[in-house]
């Protein structure tokens, strides 16, 4: 029905990618994800953790915030996704409120 309405996207994912995505657990709600250059999608237990600290930051007083400003990398490379699926051949995993990380985005 989501596909329908429109009102979640979808990311196709290979086998073995969608099923590296279900072993994470923790990621499936305000979860960070990094697509990589070859489209593999990685769950990112560092920027998960980043985002989480913004979330509960005692002085946050914005309920939206950037890219920029929450993990320190470019706007055009990092968006939020409120509903979300990796799927395969029908085989689906459903992500609500995910950020989704372009790996060229990132300078390390």
């Amino acid at each position: 029905m989501a596909r329908v309405t429109g009102t979640a996207k979808f990311f196709e994912v290979t086998r073995e990618n969608l099923d590296e995505l279900k072993q994470t657990k923790s990621g499936r709600v305000f979860g960070c994800f990094i697509r990589e250059d070859d489209g593999w999608c990685r769950y990112s237990e560092q920027y998960t953790k980043t985002y989480k600290a913004w979330q509960e930051a005692p002085g946050r007083t914005v309920r939206v915030e950037s890219a920029q400003a929450i993990f320190g990398i470019d706007d055009d490379g990092a968006r939020v996704v409120a509903h979300a699926y990796f799927e395969n051949e029908g085989d689906l995993l459903e992500i609500h409120h995910m950020w989704l990380i372009d790996r060229a985005a990132i300078v390390e």
